[in-house]
């Protein structure tokens, strides 16, 4: 299970537009496991905490930009079927 922690990056110390949340927990096998709960499935893995940091925002903005494509079409799509 992941444990809510603060999560900043580093490298732009001030953030524009809505942040979400972001869990960071550390397994057994020493390895760590990061997680976005807003978004399902959104889930990656990192030797070190900031490793796994940089790519969970990575995967949250992939996942914010598949989101903009997909869910425009699947409305449009939703809506010619009425």
């Amino acid at each position: 299970m992941c444990r809510p922690t603060k999560w900043t990056n580093s490298r732009s110390p001030r953030r524009r537009g809505p942040t979400l949340p972001a869990n960071i927990s550390r397994s057994p096998l020493g390895y760590y496991r990061a997680c976005c709960p807003a978004l399902p499935g959104c889930v990656v893995l990192g030797i070190s905490r900031q490793e796994a940091a940089d790519k969970l925002h990575q995967a949250v903005l992939a996942y914010v930009a598949h989101l903009e494509t997909a869910l425009p079409r699947e409305l449009a799509r939703l809506a010619d079927e009425r």
